[in-house]
């Protein structure tokens, strides 16, 4: 890749998800709604929780089951978030890897149609009907371009015209016409 911004990707090229796969989830749109989520202060909470129900479980009548719960859904929700990590990565570089090939794509369509144009000037006019359709998508962008500055020109232009009446009205009288009151009060 000759663009300095461009690395190859070297990350990983395959995410196994086995090891949470029988308890992920796929929730019906909407669904999160009103579950409980965590809150800040939920690694002290762990640490207290690990030191504390050993000592204390039994007297405070803490279920053994309910803290190996929350133990085994601590475990799994640090492994899933791992795993996020690197498909939120990878997402992200397909993204990049997208737009980028996007890009060179539309280059080498660029060439093309500056091909054709030559080719079309200098050899034979009727060359542009075999790429009629490849030279329209390319000219898109500077169609789009010319409808802005042409809509961009008459919005100026109104405004101008609107601009001009005002000031005119107000110059020909010297000022505030005499009889009324200065500005901001009654």
């Amino acid at each position: 890749m000759s663009n300095d911004s461009c690395l190859p990707y070297s990350g990983p090229q395959t995410i196994d998800l086995s090891p949470v796969a029988s308890l992920l989830v796929d929730m019906a749109s909407g669904a999160l709604r009103g579950l409980q989520r965590e809150k800040p202060g939920i690694d002290m909470v762990a640490a207290e929780l690990a030191s504390s129900v050993p000592m204390f479980g039994v007297k405070a009548s803490i279920s053994a089951d309910v803290y190996t719960n929350f133990t085994n859904w601590h475990d799994l929700i640090m492994k899933i978030r791992t795993l996020r990590l690197l498909v939120e990565k990878v997402a992200e570089v397909l993204a990049e890897s997208e737009a980028y090939y996007e890009d060179q794509r539309e280059i080498a369509i660029s060439l093309i149609v500056m091909a054709v144009r030559t080719s079309a000037q200098r050899k034979d006019e009727s060359i542009r009907a075999a790429f009629e359709k490849t030279l329209t998508y390319n000219a898109q962008t500077a169609m789009k371009a010319v409808k802005t500055r042409r809509k961009n020109a008459e919005a100026k232009a109104g405004d101008e015209g609107e601009g001009e009446g005002g000031e005119a009205g107000s110059t020909q009288s010297g000022g505030s016409p005499e009889g009324s009151s200065p500005a901001g009060t009654p």
